[in-house]
């Protein structure tokens, strides 16, 4: 976790917010959307082993981490690990399908869904920025269907900032907490 360098690359191995978008369907907040289909956003997900495999040939990742308690926790743990601070893109992060239509009618926050809901085994690594396109490359080649994207980039400083609407923003550390529930 520790390693990232203040210029990196932000990558994520795929979309957010899934098993977010999973409960509230599963709770019938949003209308009538399938049973079985929100039981596979919300507890079908997958370790991203082969994604992780990929960015360590790569010999590119400085740091990598898991969203398992959500994007927003993920950064701040590697952040501080690192003794950065980070300022992602809302515009470039890859939602799960439904996203915005299921924050709509379950009247929750996008944000909310897509940084801390959390569920979800995505991997967030800081990538060199030379050698991003090659990563990207590697990561779509290592798992059929793979969305990567570049989410933004590692700074200076110690704080997490989304560019959302107008001025960043911070993100806070609130996820998934295993002894509390969520935080």
């Amino acid at each position: 976790r520790r390693g990232a360098r203040e210029g990196d690359a932000l990558v994520l191995t795929g979309p957010v917010g899934g098993p977010g978008v999973g409960f509230h369907r599963l709770r019938g907040r949003v209308g009538p959307s399938g049973r079985h289909a929100a039981i596979g956003l919300l507890y079908g997900v997958r370790a991203r082993v082969e994604d992780g495999l990929a960015l360590g040939a790569s010999g590119h990742a400085h740091a990598c981490i898991d969203l398992s308690d959500g994007l927003g926790p993920a950064l701040h743990q590697l952040m501080g690990a690192s003794g950065r601070g980070a300022r992602v893109r809302w515009d470039d992060l890859p939602l799960a399908r439904g996203l915005l239509a299921t924050a709509r009618r379950a009247r929750v926050a996008r944000t909310y869904l897509a940084l801390h809901f959390g569920g979800e085994y995505e991997l967030l690594a800081a990538v060199d920025p030379r050698e991003v396109d090659g990563v990207l490359a590697a990561l779509r080649s290592a798992r059929q269907g793979a969305r990567p994207a570049v989410i933004g980039e590692v700074t200076r400083g110690h704080e997490i900032l989304l560019e959302l609407e107008g001025p960043a923003v911070p993100i806070g550390p609130e996820g998934y907490d295993h002894f509390r529930g969520v935080t």
